[in-house]
């Protein structure tokens, strides 16, 4: 039943790895050094999801995504996890480091540089949080997983384009997606999801990011009585 739901959002999605019961959705604010939590709330139930691979002629690349099923409104969260340039725990807090491709740029030992670089917090609560597959039962969920997963994309990445930062892969990454889209609308089905059809179109991560922290309200962790 969840497969099909999200399949509905993104038709790209084949499995469900692992799910969190409840999560929440913040960014930083890299000036102020604190967590805005998006305003209206985003909270919902976390997939971690296997995704169609891109592929262009004889590269394939495997592909996994997180996708925040918002439960408090009609915008949900997907994240590529190979257009994540760092992901890491916080006791938890899954943080997320989200490449802004318009001001990311490689820093002296190659890698990319801080500069490009914001950070979306998935704070995993409640005691209802659960584990793996397609369902809501199961032993409870380990926020490390999506760490686990993310550090896989990494490695097929290095092995496949032979390099995992963005400013090498993106041009692969954004062809491939849209040579998937064009298979699906071949194979007569919709690219975008029904579901996304119906409600409208969904903020990319990037939009995501810039409008929760341009907007003046929403409080941070430290308000939420962790």
């Amino acid at each position: 039943m969840n497969l099909r739901v999200l399949q509905c959002y993104e038709p790209t999605i084949r499995s469900i790895e692992a799910v969190a019961a409840s999560s929440v959705v913040y960014a930083i604010n890299g000036e102020a050094g604190g967590w805005i939590k998006a305003d209206p709330q985003i909270e919902g139930t976390l997939f971690l999801c296997e995704q169609e691979p891109l592929k262009i002629e004889e590269f394939v690349l495997p592909r996994a995504c997180v996708f925040v099923l918002n439960r408090k409104g009609l915008m949900n969260v997907v994240v590529d996890l190979a257009r994540v340039c760092k992901a890491e725990v916080l006791g938890g807090l899954i943080t997320l480091g989200i490449e802004n491709e318009e001001t990311m740029s490689k820093g002296p030992d190659g890698t990319n540089g801080a500069s490009g670089q914001q950070v979306l917090g998935l704070w995993i609560h409640g005691n209802g949080t659960t584990g793996s597959g397609s369902g809501m039962s199961g032993p409870l969920f380990d926020p490390d997983v999506v760490v686990r997963r993310w550090q896989a994309v990494q490695v097929a990445m290095v092995n496949t384009l032979g390099s995992s930062q963005l400013l090498d892969t993106m041009g692969f990454l954004d062809t491939a997606a849209t040579m998937a889209k064009v298979k699906l609308t071949g194979l007569g089905l919709n690219p975008d999801g029904i579901a996304t059809t119906a409600v409208g179109p969904q903020p990319n991560v990037k939009e995501l990011m810039a409008m929760v922290l341009g907007q003046t309200s929403g409080r941070g962790l430290g308000q939420e009585g962790l």
